[in-house]
């Protein structure tokens, strides 16, 4: 499965996606990611004074959704050892589901995780106005629903005025763009790819249709 870089929340297929990206050497109005700023990164941890703190990453692959993370896991650890942080790859099997819950609960404290972000539906409100809203965040649970414990109260105003938008049937794009933009600025979690995949179906096929957690809806293909 192919990966495309990205540096936000909303990938392409989903309303109100504006490809942005700050975080990249020299960033421009393409919002291409073309480089690491190593320089800027180096300059922001000696401002920091974190250096030297010890780091552990927590590691789950998706074998059935084609997503193995030993690859990038073996990269951030050596980016990261590079950075002046010694780090340790902490790998777990896809069916160990404590996992979440001990990634969820503040007590455990994660410094950082390998995940999948997969919506139960293609809108912007699924990716945006679920993980990181105030409310979320459920201190020293396993039911937490904010696992960065990430709290703006601006980026809470402006998912309200978008859902609201949307309810009431009024165009909502822009707030939507709006909000992942500010998201990408606060960095709660660092998205790195999107997936891409490709499926060939024969001439005589109509009405094909694609899940980005599923894939091909089968039962959807009409053959004449």
């Amino acid at each position: 499965m192919p990966f495309h870089p990205t540096c936000q929340y909303l990938p392409p297929y989903i309303s109100g996606y504006q490809h942005y990206c700050p975080y990249t050497l020299n960033p421009d109005h393409t919002g291409d990611w073309s480089a690491p700023n190593l320089p800027k990164a180096q300059a922001l941890i000696a401002a920091s004074g974190t250096r030297g703190t010890p780091i552990t990453i927590w590691s789950q692959n998706f074998p059935e959704l084609g997503i193995d993370f030993t690859a990038a896991g073996t990269y951030l650890k050596s980016l990261l050892d590079r950075l002046g942080y010694p780090t340790h790859i902490k790998i777990f099997s896809v069916n160990n589901l404590p996992v979440g819950e001990r990634e969820a609960d503040s007590r455990t404290a994660p410094q950082a995780f390998f995940g999948v972000g997969l919506p139960l539906l293609p809108a912007p409100s699924q990716f945006l106005a679920t993980s990181w809203m105030c409310h979320e965040f459920i201190p020293r649970s396993p039911n937490n629903g904010n696992t960065e414990e990430f709290c703006a109260p601006r980026f809470d105003a402006t998912v309200r005025r978008a859902l609201a938008a949307e309810a009431a049937g009024s165009p909502s794009a822009r707030l939507w763009a709006h909000a992942d933009h500010e998201l990408a600025h606060q960095a709660p979690d660092v998205y790195l790819v999107n997936p891409s995949t490709t499926d060939f179906v024969s001439s005589r096929a109509s009405n094909y249709q694609y899940n980005p957690w599923i894939g091909i809806l089968i039962d959807q293909l009409w053959v004449r």
